[in-house]
């Protein structure tokens, strides 16, 4: 990235933030597994608001005791992802007493939030809980003002484009989303297909904004996100290929488990003839994708194998992937802000 494009898009984040309400009087934490680098940023971003006050609190496995010092340090705004705030809500909800939390917005980013965690947690701490929408290759793009109706983006920044698309109303427009890049100069995308399916509308949000805004609908491939790091089935059979070249049916189901055993299991249903190969199959997804390793380092992903005959496979339509996670079982994701894996 050059200067050029780091400061085209740490002007977007201070417009996000600017939308929030974010000010000299508020403490900006920042809630994470890793990568404290990318939180740098959006520490200049918010200093440019007049914020004084930022931190990056690390958790590294341990979330119960990780998430602690958030109880002292009274933060008025924290960023974080919703997965990574799932796992750690149990811990914090009842930090403050009702009517107490000091916390007055809450911005995730990464995925698409839950909305029973995201009700419960405005109801437990009377804050606002915002969505910051965008990709790893177009950065940052949209977000949602005070009013929580979709989320304004500036098309002079980000052009969106819809395919396969279809019109509500005379102000609105669904389809699959495909993002062009009009304020990088040195890794610009052209119509980059995310995957998402986006509903777009320019009829006047009562915040004021003349921007349009979108609301996300739901993902067009087999995609699982884990702490804000996307994964395509297809990466996963991939892995898996690597090992078992004839490979043909792979099925992935993630479900929770207790923060002492791996915090997400990973089970994969496969043909009962490459059994023998289980030890292999587990090395290869843990080493040959982009970004497992680190999430199985840091005890967030673990694996088990469900071998069956061919027969499970051809009785009826499977799912190729079977999200079971409790705060992450809807039927939508959004496009995080990560590295999609290749």
């Amino acid at each position: 990235s050059s200067l050029q494009d780091e400061m085209a898009e740490q002007a977007v984040t201070e417009q996000v933030f600017r939308r929030a309400g974010m000010g000299p009087e508020d403490f900006f934490v920042c809630l994470e597994v890793g990568v404290p680098e990318i939180y740098d940023f959006y520490f200049r971003a918010a200093r440019r608001l007049g914020v004084r006050r930022t931190l990056f609190l690390h958790l590294t496995g341990n979330y119960r005791d990780s998430v602690q010092p958030l109880a002292q340090l009274n933060p008025t705004v924290i960023l974080t992802i919703p997965s990574i705030l799932a796992r750690i809500w149990p811990s914090m909800r009842t930090f403050w007493p009702p009517g107490a939390s000091p916390i007055s917005t809450v911005i995730h980013m990464g995925e698409e939030m839950h909305p029973a965690l995201k009700q419960d947690v405005e109801q437990q701490w009377g804050c606002r809980v915002l969505s910051f929408y965008g990709t790893t290759e177009v950065g940052g793009m949209a977000s949602e003002c005070a009013q929580q109706d979709g989320s304004h983006f500036d098309p002079a920044m980000t052009l969106l484009s819809l395919e396969n698309s279809s019109r509500p109303d005379a102000a609105t427009v669904e389809g699959e989303a495909l993002l062009t890049t009009l304020h990088f100069a040195t890794q610009p995308v052209v119509k980059y297909r995310i995957a998402d399916r986006l509903r777009v509308t320019t009829t006047p949000c009562a915040c004021g904004e003349s921007t349009p805004r979108l609301t996300f609908l739901e993902r067009t491939r087999d995609v699982f996100v884990i702490t804000g790091v996307k994964f395509r089935h297809a990466t996963i059979l991939e892995a898996l290929r690597s090992v078992a070249p004839e490979l043909t049916y792979a099925t992935v189901r993630l479900e929770d488990i207790p923060e002492s055993e791996g915090n997400t299991l990973i089970t994969l249903t496969l043909l009962e003839s490459v059994a023998a190969l289980e030890e292999d199959f587990h090395q290869a997804l843990i080493h040959a994708i982009f970004d497992m390793d680190s999430l199985h380092r840091y005890g967030l992903v673990r694996f088990a194998f469900d071998f069956q005959p061919e027969q499970a496979f051809g009785a009826r339509k499977i799912r190729k992937v079977d999200d079971r996670r409790q705060w992450l079982s809807t039927d939508s994701h959004s496009s995080p802000n990560r590295e999609e894996p290749q």
